[in-house]
């Protein structure tokens, strides 16, 4: 047995671009590099945001928190001035509880109420 090719076929069988590859590969390219850099940017935005989060978190929790405060205060002194004026226990009692359930709605998201 010999080991001897025929060079008309060694000929045939040899790769060769076409117009389709120089079309196809450049493509390939641009692809390939266009996904690495939307990789690490978006991976560069992941590490950002677990940072930024965390920091927003705690800037809104304090205006947040005081406004509650606030609010819980300014209810507390509207009831011991009902205390000072001069009205019946019932009616004391009456803008209390409307007092309490307005500032505790306010904190609270109201119901959805279904029209027909």
């Amino acid at each position: 047995m010999t080991d001897h090719r025929n060079p008309a076929w060694t000929e045939e069988s040899r790769f060769r671009g076409g117009l389709d590859d120089v079309i196809i590969i450049p493509l390939v390219f641009v692809t390939l590099a266009a996904n690495k850099i939307l990789r690490s940017i978006l991976s560069i935005l992941i590490r950002l945001l677990d940072y930024a989060f965390p920091l927003a978190m705690q800037i809104v929790w304090l205006p947040l928190i005081a406004a509650r405060v606030l609010g819980n205060v300014i209810v507390t002194a509207i009831k011991g001035a009902f205390r000072l004026l001069p009205l019946s226990e019932a009616k004391r009692r009456h803008w209390s509880m409307s007092i309490r359930r307005s500032w505790s709605a306010s904190i609270r998201p109201r119901p959805r109420i279904r029209r027909v």
